[in-house]
């Protein structure tokens, strides 16, 4: 008795402080930030190459009172489990951690464009922290059972049938449930039965003992069959509503700026502004002009933009230098926040609209109410190329002065600094990429002289596509021919995964 009882203190010991470095994060939201771990989410590997919230995942700070809860739970385990138990754990994280990784690369990036109907936002965002599941594992794999003595005693007091299967299957419950982590648990509990199918497999295979392996004579009456057991709505006044404006028809494609315009009107009220503009010569593009005739009735505005401009090249450079000119000069600055639309990126119905209108709500959030730690949001992105860019107003004269000098036939640019396409300009001034454009740095880290802090995001997306790419047999550009099947609604957004944006799942 002497022996176990110094065994079960020295168990007690170990787990107690492995226990309390896991609480240690409780306390850390009252320290300095600089203590505070970030939970593991998969973006982090795949796309940051960043092992370090994986590897301190179980000592990340919990991000809710729910998180605290279930790391309470997590302790009062640990400190009842055996002192081997910490180092499978750990491996049994790191297992979890680099499967997640896996399955939430598959199920986003890998499936996003060929297969969307297999993609999932959250196999890849979803965070988590704790000893949670790894706790989960190693006690289905292992058949070990914590001492749960004293409240089964106190539970039986009150005559409950129960047992320590019982209760496990209660705080297994309880730990996915406030962790709020059906993916990681999910793959906590699918690497657990693999290790016990696999285990078992081998210790059939390699029992020495095995009377199949051996059969003899009497074979047929010693065998019996073999059973395996493993134990928005959103509110807003009138310049909360992005104005749409359609640059660039594609000539002598009469349906497609029709189709793209009839998309958008069941969405347009009295605090939306709807416009399409072109820069072309309307000889080269009469579906403008048919557009016009056929939705002269319609809350649309038409504009011809006429200027020359024998300094610059033509194409969508000056095309989009000129229509920011137009919407900065022409008195189009009612709206705090404009979208861009080509004339074939139609939306996607209501599902896409509502979408819109969930970003907006994030940019309203970010832009007019942002925290010391966080930077303004200045942009959104719902569609691909130069599609779907939600752009805030006091961005346009710089876009349009970056795209005057690219378009300029004498540009100020020197030669040896490559020339961005027109939509990757776009969108890096909105991800703060642009030396032009409003940096990627939080207030406080600038007030404080912090400058190589982590960027912080400035763009808000959607999870998917919701518009439609209808013209991609007919771009602008001749020996340009795009798969009419790609860039669908519902696709994977190019951006989805990127640290740089905050997503909006759809």
């Amino acid at each position: 008795m002497t022996w176990v009882t110094g065994q079960r203190r020295v168990t007690s010991i170990t787990n107690a402080v492995f226990a309390g470095t896991i609480l240690l994060p409780l306390s850390l939201p009252f320290a300095s930030p600089l203590f505070r771990l970030p939970e593991f989410a998969p973006p982090q590997v795949i796309y940051s190459k960043d092992l370090i919230p994986l590897l301190l995942a179980p000592w990340a700070s919990p991000s809710s009172m729910y998180h605290v809860l279930s790391r309470l739970l997590q302790s009062a385990l640990l400190f009842r489990l055996p002192k081997d138990a910490i180092l499978p754990c750990y491996l049994f994280w790191v297992a979890i951690g680099l499967s997640r990784t896996l399955i939430g690369f598959l199920l986003s990036r890998s499936v996003g464009w060929a297969y969307p109907h297999l993609f999932n936002h959250w196999a890849l965002y979803e965070s988590s922290g704790g000893c949670g599941p790894p706790l989960v594992a190693y006690l289905i794999s292992s058949g070990a059972r914590p001492d749960l003595n004293v409240l089964l005693t106190h539970l039986r007091g009150y005559r409950w049938e129960v047992t320590d299967s019982f209760v496990l299957l209660v705080m297994f419950t309880l730990l996915a449930g406030l962790d709020h982590a059906p993916w990681t648990y999910s793959i906590a509990i699918g690497l657990a039965i693999l290790a016990v199918t696999c285990r078992t497999v081998f210790a059939a295979h390699h029992s020495p003992e095995n009377p199949y392996s051996h059969p003899g004579p009497d074979s047929h009456q010693r065998c019996h069959p073999h059973q395996w057991t493993a134990r928005h709505s959103l509110k807003s006044s009138s310049s909360r509503i992005p104005d749409r404006t359609i640059p660039l028809p594609l000539p002598d494609h009469n349906s497609i700026l029709s189709q793209t315009i009839v998309s958008y009107l069941p969405y347009v009220s009295p605090s939306t502004a709807f416009s399409v503009f072109t820069h072309a010569r309307l000889s080269t593009h009469p579906s403008f002009t048919d557009a016009q005739q056929r939705f002269k009735d319609a809350p649309v505005t038409f504009y011809a933009d006429g200027d020359t401009h024998p300094d610059a090249y033509e194409g969508q450079y000056l095309h989009l230098t000129e229509a920011f000119r137009w919407i900065v000069e022409k008195g189009a600055m009612s709206a705090e926040w404009v979208m861009l639309v080509e004339d074939d990126f139609p939306i996607c119905g209501e599902l896409g609209w509502q979408g819109v209108l969930r970003v907006m709500q994030a940019l309203e959030q970010g832009h007019n109410i942002p925290s010391p730690e966080t930077t303004k949001m200045w942009g959104g992105f719902v569609g691909t190329g130069g599609s779907g860019l939600i752009i805030h107003r006091t961005l346009l004269p710089i876009l349009a002065h970056t795209l005057r000098s690219h378009a300029l036939t004498n540009s100020s640019l020197p030669a040896f600094m490559p020339r961005r396409p027109a939509d990757i300009i776009i969108q890096d001034c909105l991800l703060g990429v642009d030396p032009l454009c409003p940096t990627a740095i939080s207030s406080k880290d600038m007030a404080e002289g912090v400058w190589f802090a982590p960027r912080q995001p400035t763009m808000v997306i959607t999870s998917r596509l919701v518009m439609n790419h209808i013209g991609g047999h007919a771009s602008t550009i001749k020996w340009r021919v795009y798969d009419s099947n790609k860039w669908r609604c519902g696709w994977r957004h190019p951006f989805h995964g990127r640290p740089e944006v905050i997503v909006v799942p759809v």
